[in-house]
């Protein structure tokens, strides 16, 4: 995969290939009216095993567990809270601030 286009390719030396096609299992939907999953991939055991411990201050292992800074407060030196969980996700505004109210709505509307 590059990000050069034909005749970049060749003046590189190189051949151009056109050998990347679509998913047939994906499409992009519309923001609209389709719902949208973000942070929806499965969690090995494995990948949570210890978490009490690796997702505390001062760890050296990975945290998979999402805790996300506050609002204001991604730039800031310490990056845990009060009681010592390190941050190590953002909160999607779009998400917050578009689709879950509209995913609200619409559970409250189809009761």
């Amino acid at each position: 995969l590059t990000l050069m286009n034909k005749q970049e390719t060749i003046d590189f030396g190189q051949e151009w290939r056109i050998g990347i096609h679509a998913d047939p299992l994906s499409r992009f939907g519309n923001e609209q009216t389709e719902g949208t999953m973000l942070h929806t991939k499965a969690i090995a055991t494995q990948d949570t095993a210890g978490w009490l411990e690796v997702c505390k201050k001062g760890s050296q292992s990975l945290c998979r567990i999402g805790n996300p800074y506050p609002k204001g407060a991604e730039d800031v030196a310490e990056a845990t809270d009060k009681e010592n969980w390190s941050y190590n996700c953002f909160v999607n505004e779009k998400i917050e601030n578009h689709f879950v109210p509209a995913l609200e709505r619409s559970m409250r509307d189809s009761r």
